[in-house]
């Protein structure tokens, strides 16, 4: 489910069935079917409107830290005989070490 937004002038606040309501931006419609969303974006002066899920901030817990996990890099230990990966002199810039697959 999803709406979206129309930018036509005298846009009624009824179109196909569907109740607009007005707002600063132009006509917001109700929650349509994804199907209708598709059929109104065919139409020049209608426009996505983000769903809720995309708008809101992240969950943030008692400290204000996202409480979502981001994905951790794996560790990727070095071919057998290879030398630890250390850290570069400090100011000396990083680079990124790859290990080579062992087949």
């Amino acid at each position: 489910m999803a709406k979206v937004l129309c930018k036509l002038e005298n846009a009624s606040s009824l179109i196909d069935g569907v109740k607009f309501e007005k707002t600063p931006h132009g006509m917001l419609s109700e929650e349509i079917s994804d199907a209708q969303v598709k059929h109104y974006l065919s139409i020049s002066g209608f426009h996505p409107v983000p769903t809720t899920e995309q708008t809101q901030p992240a969950k943030t817990g008692a400290k204000g830290v996202a409480t979502a996990q981001a994905e951790q890099p794996k560790v990727v230990a070095p071919a057998s005989g290879g030398a630890a990966n250390t850290a570069p002199p400090a100011g000396a810039p990083a680079q990124a070490s790859v290990a080579a697959p062992n087949f």
